[in-house]
């Protein structure tokens, strides 16, 4: 067993060749394209992706990571990329949409502790003041707050992907379970009688 120069026998050398050669690469070039694809998402292609998905762009994404915008642009736009943001987008709907129900059921304990800071003569006048602006805001009848809206014509193209896009979080947060068909009403008859 001889030992080269770097500090590997031969034997070592041979092992790291063929370990080269028959593990998978995180990023292949695809022949004749020029694009590069993730083969496997590692621990920084998933620090990329919860990035972009927070909403970070590619390069406030590749300064704090110290990656060349091409990598982060290359991790993102993969499909295994666009799969994972797929997933976690998802996920960040759920956890909207559950943080929405949180709020609706404490609502009525918070209109009930607002009410009494309301009515309690002893509480300081400023807290008795947040507490009715609370109560009328909840009612409907709070400061004015000007909405900025805007209008656009969608196509049906932009309407199919938006549906579209509705039934994959809609799967994903589990509301859509999956599009049942009836085969036959017959079937049905024919087992009951």
């Amino acid at each position: 067993m001889s030992i080269a120069s770097n500090g590997l026998s031969s034997g070592a050398r041979a092992a790291l060749a063929h370990a080269s050669q028959v593990a998978p690469t995180a990023i292949q070039k695809h022949q004749g394209k020029g694009q590069y694809e993730l083969q496997k998402l590692r621990a920084r292609h998933h620090l990329i992706l919860r990035m972009s998905a927070q909403g970070m762009d590619n390069k406030e994404i590749s300064s704090q990571l110290n990656l060349s915008e091409v990598a982060v642009s290359y991790t993102i736009n993969s499909e295994l990329g666009q799969k994972r943001l797929e997933v976690l987008m998802g996920n960040a709907d759920i956890d909207a949409i559950d943080m929405i129900k949180e709020f609706a059921e404490l609502a009525p304990v918070a209109l009930e502790v607002a009410e009494e800071v309301m009515l309690n003569p002893y509480e300081k006048t400023s807290d008795r003041l947040n507490a009715v602006d609370k109560i009328l805001n909840g009612a409907g009848y709070g400061k004015k707050v000007d909405l900025g809206v805007s209008i656009q014509l969608v196509g049906d193209d932009e309407i199919r992907a938006a549906k579209e896009l509705a039934r994959k979080k809609g799967k994903l947060a589990g509301i859509i379970v999956e599009e049942a068909v009836i085969v036959s009403e017959s079937d049905d008859e024919d087992t009951e009688g």
